[in-house]
């Protein structure tokens, strides 16, 4: 093989690479499939005319310059048909006749090739073989239509630039048009000139010049991202990227196409739901109503479908694992001219964190209402419940020898006295805002101090695991003590009949973890959603301000709490507090 073969066979496969590149960046960009046609057009030519240079034979020479004319003819018409595109002048393919105009006419010139009316004798040069244009009509053809194709590929690209008010757009056209020009007048130079003028000391090196016109391609793709501009791949892009749920469905009710964030948020994969009941993506509203998730979302279709769109409607997705995420819901229905519906786009938009925030500012205003109204009523009742307390202890002292009935309830009404001051109490705690006076506390003393300062049932046993690495935190330890008591005392009342109390003590990140789990009765859904919401309580005495108390002193300390429950097994609360960061220095 000579060396002009091994070159040809080299930009043969470069332009396959280029190919494929293009067709990675995006396969469904139209502009990247005309392309690569091109340059499979032009590997064709460059792969043929390695192995003509190679013939010994003239009959050899003339069967690879047929197969290299599938090439070298057609590159004019999808050079052309490429520009088109690139330009914007897409219109002109709704007209019947343009793709006749543009492929019709190299597919007969191909055919007069091999029937020896374009390229008529090879002469056998020392890099291989020239030739020499026959003097039919069909021959003075093809350099028309490749002349005019080219020239008319050119004057698009330039008017484009001229026109066009997009820096990269400008660019693009600039690379386009230089890269073309040059690859045209070179390679028309060394295949067309030179063997009318039989001037065969150069080679025709037009399949290797043209590489100009690949390397322009990628230059504009790398430099001035070429591909990634075009409507469809634009759109995609934004689809993919949305950070809002996006699903498509068909006329039928069924998943055409879902985004990715969509995928993020239930959890399923996309092949897993094209095809799919749109309704499976959506879950049962109110459960106390019966219906089923099906016919909650078909009346919000018919309404869709009746009025042509829908906003702010207020859904819930069903994950994947049967989780409820609350979703606002926009949908539009696509037509056809002819008014039948295409498509329906769905865009639900996430609101966790929404109804998080609602609730909390819902629960802001409760507690500042409440703390209004508890702050004077326990003011009031503290002043007689002194008198009341003061006259059993005086009737006690002066009935020392009464019945047994009449201590009895002298003791009762003194015992009810102190449940009603501690109402009284909670009251005036919970009305009162005050910042927590931190300081170091070393965790598993204050933990022993409150569990001292409790009477709890020998039915209940209290595991207590401390982590070494947790020793001081930073906290209000009067105001932590009565959270600790809080949580306890509710851990033992959940287990008349005994049980264990967990108490458990870990860093996690740059907090302390301290997890109350018990083994009681447990809560249901219902008590969870409520069980911090002042005057709420499952308790026969009491009044729910206790768990209230407990949320407002943790948040008063920057942490957190959270509560799990299985009905039947047990809860579990886990607070966040912060370490104490000792910054002496020794």
């Amino acid at each position: 093989m000579n060396l002009l073969s091994v070159a040809l066979f080299c930009v043969s496969g470069i332009y396959l690479w280029l190919m494929v590149y293009i067709l990675f960046k995006d396969s469904k960009a139209r502009l990247n499939r005309i392309a690569a046609f091109l340059l499979l057009s032009l590997a064709v030519w460059s792969f043929c005319d390695a192995f003509l240079h190679r013939t010994v034979s003239t009959a050899d020479a003339m069967f690879w310059e047929d197969l290299s004319s599938l090439g070298w003819i057609s590159f004019a018409s999808f050079n052309l048909w490429f520009n088109v595109i690139f330009t914007g002048n897409e219109k002109l393919f709704k007209k019947w006749f343009i793709f006749p105009f543009f492929f019709a006419l190299p597919v007969l010139l191909i055919y007069q090739q091999w029937h020896g009316f374009l390229i008529s004798t090879f002469i056998r040069q020392a890099y291989g073989w020239s030739y020499t244009w026959s003097n039919s009509p069909w021959s003075y053809l093809f350099r028309i239509y490749y002349t005019t194709f080219l020239i008319i590929g050119l004057y698009l690209c330039h008017k484009f630039r001229k026109n066009t008010r997009t820096f990269y757009q400008k660019k693009q056209s600039e690379t386009i048009f230089t890269a073309t020009f040059i690859s045209f007048i070179l390679g028309s130079i060394t295949n067309v000139l030179m063997t009318e003028l039989h001037v065969f000391s150069i080679p025709p090196l037009a399949p290797m010049l043209t590489l100009i016109w690949g390397g322009g391609i990628v230059y504009a793709i790398t430099k001035y991202k070429l591909m990634a501009i075009t409507a469809a791949a634009a759109a995609d892009e934004i689809l993919s990227t949305m950070p809002d749920s996006l699903v498509l469905v068909n006329p039928d009710g069924t998943i055409s196409t879902i985004n990715q964030a969509t995928t993020k948020l239930i959890g399923y994969q996309k092949d897993e739901l094209i095809g799919k009941p749109v309704f499976m993506l959506f879950a049962e509203e109110d459960e106390q109503s019966g219906s089923s998730a099906s016919s909650v979302v078909y009346d919000n279709f018919r309404e869709l479908l009746l009025k042509g769109y829908v906003t702010n409607l207020e859904m819930q997705y069903l994950t994947k694992s049967k989780e409820k995420i609350p979703v606002h819901v926009a949908g539009s229905v696509i037509k056809h001219k002819q008014g039948e519906t295409a498509a329906i786009v769905i865009i639900a938009r996430d609101i966790r964190e929404m109804k998080h925030l609602q609730e909390q500012i819902l629960r802001q205003e409760q507690l500042a209402t409440v703390g209004k109204a508890v702050s004077g009523v326990g003011h009031e009742l503290r002043n007689p419940l002194a008198s009341v307390k003061s006259i059993a202890f005086f009737l006690k002292r002066h009935l020392a020898g009464a019945d047994s009935q009449t201590v009895y309830f002298l003791d009762l009404l003194e015992k009810e006295v102190e449940s009603m001051n501690k109402i009284a109490t909670d009251l005036l705690d919970f009305s009162r805002v005050k910042k927590p006076n931190k300081m170091p506390v070393l965790l598993e003393e204050l933990l022993d101090d409150t569990l001292q300062s409790l009477t709890i049932s020998s039915k209940v046993r209290i595991i207590k695991t401390i982590s070494a690495d947790v020793k001081k935190i930073n906290v209000d330890p009067d105001r932590i003590k009565q959270v600790f008591i809080n949580l306890i005392t509710n851990s033992y009342e959940a287990m008349p009949n005994g049980g264990e109390i967990c108490i458990k003590a870990e860093r996690q990140a740059e907090m302390v973890k301290i997890t109350f789990n018990d083994t009681g009765c447990g809560m249901n859904e219902e008590v969870l959603k409520r069980i911090f919401d002042p005057l709420f309580t499952t308790k026969r005495k009491g009044i729910g301000l206790g768990m209230a108390i407990v949320h407002d002193i943790i948040k008063q300390h920057e942490g957190k709490i959270e509560v799990a429950s299985i009905p039947g097994k047990g809860s579990t609360f886990t607070i966040f507090l912060s370490p104490y960061h000792d910054t002496a220095v020794s």
